[in-house]
C-alpha cells in the first residue's frame, strides 16, 4: 500500500487552517493530555496524531488517511533529507501564525462521537 507523503500531510493540515476539514477529538483532549500525543479526526476521515509536551504542539505524531494509507516521520523524515531540509514533520511547512492556529484548533476540537478504534478500523473481508 502506498504511504501518505510529506506534501500530502502538509497539505492535510493547510486545509483544515483553510477552513475545508473540521475535526474532532478521538480520544483525550489536547487539554486532558498535557504530554503525549492527542488524536484528531476529520470530517472526510483522516487521523491526525499530534504530539504536545507540556502543553504545547511539538510535532505531528502520525497521519491516517481515509484508505488506510499511513504517514509519519518514518516515511517523512528521508523525504524532507533528500530535499535538502533538516526535519520530516509536515507541521515544519507552517509559518508562525499558521502553528499557532493550528495549535489553537486542537486545543478548541470537541471529542468526536465514535472512539479512535471504531473510527479506524478496517472492514474485514470475507
Amino acid at each position: 500500500m502506498s504511504k501518505i507523503s510529506l506534501r500530502e500531510a502538509t497539505e492535510v493540515l493547510l486545509s483544515l487552517l483553510r477552513g475545508e476539514r473540521t475535526w474532532a477529538h478521538v480520544g483525550p483532549s489536547y487539554e486532558e493530555t498535557g504530554h503525549g500525543d492527542v488524536a484528531l479526526r476529520t470530517n472526510d476521515g483522516w487521523v491526525i496524531s499530534l504530539h504536545t509536551s507540556y502543553d504545547e504542539l511539538k510535532h505531528t505524531a502520525y497521519m491516517i488517511a481515509p484508505d488506510g494509507r499511513r504517514g509519519d516521520e518514518s516515511i517523512w523524515r528521508p523525504e524532507a533529507v533528500a530535499a535538502g531540509k533538516i526535519w520530516g514533520d509536515p507541521i515544519d511547512a507552517l509559518g508562525d501564525a499558521e502553528f499557532d492556529h493550528l495549535e489553537r484548533l486542537a486545543i478548541a476540537a470537541r471529542p468526536a462521537s465514535l472512539p479512535l478504534e471504531a473510527q479506524v478500523r478496517r472492514p474485514q473481508r470475507n
